[in-house]
């Protein structure tokens, strides 16, 4: 039905798909002179027609983990000159990257999954993005797990404001630290299996606008974590979840000023929080999948008001490409 019609909507800007059941769309879709918008997340389509690599007037483009490795040489010169948003690629070869990829220098937003062999070229190519607001970043090895990623800096990403990594930071010359690697515009982060062994709140507390740091499923591997003075003035949510190895939390006087909701989740062996107190601005608690032991032993060393949720469920512990 839909290659009978969409030749004649000519003046079409916006075509969603969403998790909607083609596995194919007819090349007419590349060829549409004001599309703008091509959203296929969450359907079956793994292919593109060449017509789409030609438009010159589509700016988001959301695919769902499309293999480009088949057809990266597609991407010539002038291809997708106006692509602002591109997500849900999928990249195996590091020669998508240097030889079809890099040719895309306006993106804005970009959601990408990466072979462990290709990340380094991906980030080299992301440095040079000027004008990059969002970066979503997985890399994974060949069975589909997470894998590594080689510690490349981004502070000179002044406009990213939105970063996602998922994947074992590595670096092959220092210890592995976030110091030196984040853009200091960044006002969310999300880490993901980056299995830090130093505590990564000093670096993240003197990130002037983050406002939303969610540290998933083994992101950081130690047992004690501490908030200093001073840090992180603009934070408004904060999120724990499956940090396997935490034993002590301690928020010293000074920090998280604006703070108003925390979440912890599947962090089983958090026995301890030194300091909540000094977290005069927090409204809201919530307390997902944690030993009931922790839970009675938290509510009654509350002494002010707060409203803590309980939810308890079963967690999936990925092996793993981490919490999404």
């Amino acid at each position: 039905m839909l290659s009978e019609v969409v030749g004649n909507l000519l003046l079409l800007r916006f075509l969603g798909l969403r998790s909607t059941v083609p596995d194919s769309i007819p090349s007419a879709v590349g060829e549409l002179p004001c599309l703008e918008t091509l959203d296929l997340k969450h359907t079956s389509v793994t292919t593109l027609p060449d017509s789409i690599w030609k438009a010159k007037n589509l700016r988001h483009l959301y695919l769902n983990e499309v293999h480009i490795d088949a057809f990266f040489q597609k991407l010539t010169k002038g291809s997708l000159s106006s692509l602002q948003t591109l997500s849900g690629l999928h990249v195996g070869n590091e020669k998508v990257v240097t030889r079809g990829l890099d040719r895309l220098v306006n993106l804005r937003k970009l959601g990408v999954m990466c072979h462990e062999k290709s990340v380094k070229a991906m980030l080299n190519w992301v440095w040079l993005l000027p004008n990059l607001h969002s970066l979503k970043l997985r890399s994974i090895d060949e069975f589909g797990k997470s894998s590594k990623i080689e510690l490349v800096s981004l502070e000179k990403q002044t406009k990213l404001c939105n970063l996602y990594l998922l994947g074992k930071l590595v670096n092959p010359v220092n210890p592995v630290s976030l110091s030196g690697v984040l853009p200091s515009c960044l006002r969310k982060l999300t880490l993901s299996m980056l299995a830090l062994d130093e505590n990564p709140m000093p670096v993240l507390g003197k990130l002037p606008e983050l406002s939303i740091p969610r540290l998933f499923a083994d992101s950081y591997l130690g047992s004690e974590m501490t908030c200093d003075v001073g840090g992180f003035p603009k934070l408004r949510v904060l999120k724990l979840w499956m940090l396997d190895k935490l034993m002590n939390w301690t928020v010293k006087e000074g920090t998280m000023p604006i703070l108003q909701e925390v979440e912890i989740r599947g962090c089983d062996q958090l026995s301890k929080i030194n300091g909540i107190e000094h977290l005069q601005s927090l409204k809201e608690l919530t307390l997902t999948s944690m030993p009931e032991s922790f839970t009675e032993k938290f509510k009654g060393g509350i002494e002010r008001k707060l409203y803590i949720k309980v939810n308890c469920w079963k967690l999936y512990r990925p092996g793993k490409l981490g919490a999404r």
